[in-house]
């Protein structure tokens, strides 16, 4: 058993016990959420399979707030300087 707590934003908390329900047969509560700002300060304890499941969901909201830009290549960079249009 591990224990891990994390700062959730306060409107993907339904989505986060669904998750729990579905996919971590394990996780528990050790706390009710606790709010900080607008955010909310969770606490679980489980199994590590159940962690590293868990882990998957956070990427996915990281990946949503933090969107990846692109790289431009050298080639288009140079052309986008010269081309103004």
């Amino acid at each position: 058993m591990i224990r891990q707590t994390s700062y959730i934003k306060k409107d993907r908390l339904v989505e986060l016990q669904s998750f729990i329900r579905d996919y971590l047969p394990t996780a528990r509560f050790v706390h009710n959420p606790i709010e900080t700002g607008d955010n909310l300060c969770i606490c679980l304890d489980m199994e590590v399979q159940d962690a590293n499941k868990l882990n998957e969901l956070f990427n996915k909201w990281y990946d949503i707030d933090n969107p990846k830009i692109p790289n431009k290549s050298f080639c288009k960079r140079l052309v986008s300087i010269f081309y103004c249009a």
